[in-house]
């Protein structure tokens, strides 16, 4: 059937005019709820990916580590915080690893990069040692997965999880502790690098990315060790009168001179006891503790004279006896100080042979190593 057209309106057979407004209505219903589905899915697509995310949670922290004079190596903490150092270093066995959460659409493809294998770490308070150190290995973990070494490219390609914890994003390192400094703190956001970044992105270079960074952490402190020792030798005393009694000397001073008195006499010099420190940084408080008096016995043990009023100096201060610094006990310091390397590294130690103790005849050689002898005992302890 052909309908004519008038004056630009259409003109149609009005025995069909209900049936057409009938299916009309009802085509016009169905097109309207298709369209609107449509632009709600549409913009429910675009929210998601606006709400893609990387949040820093916690920065790495080693925590201290002690480290001997000439340690060389690593000290490393893995992305679960278990920490693990080579020989010459005292590290606790666990810190806190560094932490990202990252959020985006479940399911949507996740991609994860971190440009940086190495990272430098800078300490600009500490003594003795480099300014900047490196962390020559980043490793990082996301959720519940291995472990992989960070150096540019993809570390992960992987989806968003529905489970939160499964979007964390674990990191640990690996820094250089040959050379480093004592005290302080190396810190990445101290050197001019940076912080560690690292960036999540939705699959596709358009779609929505975060880029955040964490900071690492870790002190070193010197571990004191006895390096040396030498012993006190008062060489050939003689003795005019035995069993020698008060008022009968030889006084030692950290100069290795001796001044005799009573019936001691002597050559004039002797050869100071010496205690070698390391490990002490520059300014470290260190405490001196030393035993007043020692025993020395013949090698039958049937006499004995103490050698009492045993005092110490340090290079830069050595003197007759009554200069030094007198030992008082295991209990109480006999100086404590800001330690200076080199002019402090060792003790020189004197001490007088005090008559007034003798038991027995004083002749033969006695030593503090013979049987029922006692020895002079050093403590140093940093503060």
């Amino acid at each position: 059937m052909e309908f004519p057209i008038t004056a630009g309106k259409l003109c149609y057979n009005k025995a069909m005019a209900h049936v057409l407004t009938t299916e009309w209505k009802k085509i016009r219903k169905t097109a309207g709820f298709a369209l609107f589905f449509s632009v709600f899915v549409l913009f429910g697509m675009a929210g998601a990916a606006a709400q893609v995310t990387l949040t820093p949670l916690n920065d790495i922290e080693i925590g201290t580590v002690g480290k001997t004079a000439n340690a060389t190596g690593n000290i490393t903490i893995d992305t679960f915080g278990s920490i693990s150092c080579d020989a010459g270093f005292e590290c606790p066995s666990a810190g806190v690893p560094g932490r990202f959460q990252a959020t985006g659409p479940t399911g949507d493809r996740m991609r994860v990069r971190c440009e940086d294998r190495t990272k430098n770490l800078r300490n600009s308070t500490g003594t003795d040692g480099e300014l900047d150190r490196e962390a020559n290995e980043i490793y990082v973990r996301l959720g519940s997965g291995n472990p992989v070494v960070c150096g540019g490219g993809w570390a992960f390609n992987t989806h968003f999880s529905a489970d939160p914890a499964e979007n964390i994003i674990y990191v640990g390192m690996r820094f250089v502790g040959t050379d480093a400094r004592l005290n302080g703190l190396y810190s990445m956001g101290a050197h001019p690098d940076g912080e560690f970044e690292i960036t999540v992105r939705r699959q596709g270079g358009g779609n929505p990315s975060d880029t955040a960074s964490i900071d690492g952490f870790i002190s070193l402190e010197g571990i004191l060790e006895i390096a040396d020792t030498s012993n006190m030798d008062f060489g050939i005393v003689e003795v005019a009168s035995q069993p020698p009694s008060a008022g009968d000397f030889a006084a030692m001073g950290s100069n290795g001179n001796i001044s005799y008195g009573g019936s001691f006499s002597g050559a004039g010099s002797g050869t100071v006891g010496t205690v070698t420190l390391q490990g002490a940084a520059t300014g470290d408080i260190i405490e001196v503790f030393c035993s007043q008096s020692a025993r020395m016995t013949n090698p039958s043990n049937t006499a004995q004279i103490d050698v009492n009023g045993i005092e110490f100096g340090v290079l830069n201060a050595l003197g007759n006896y009554g200069t030094g610094f007198s030992c008082n006990g295991l209990a109480t310091p006999a100086t404590s100080g800001p330690f200076i390397p080199v002019t402090q590294d060792t003790v020189f130690i004197g001490g007088r042979i005090d008559g007034a103790t003798a038991s027995g005849v004083i002749d033969s050689n006695f030593s503090t190593a013979n049987p029922g002898g006692e020895y002079i005992e050093f403590q140093f302890i940093k503060q």
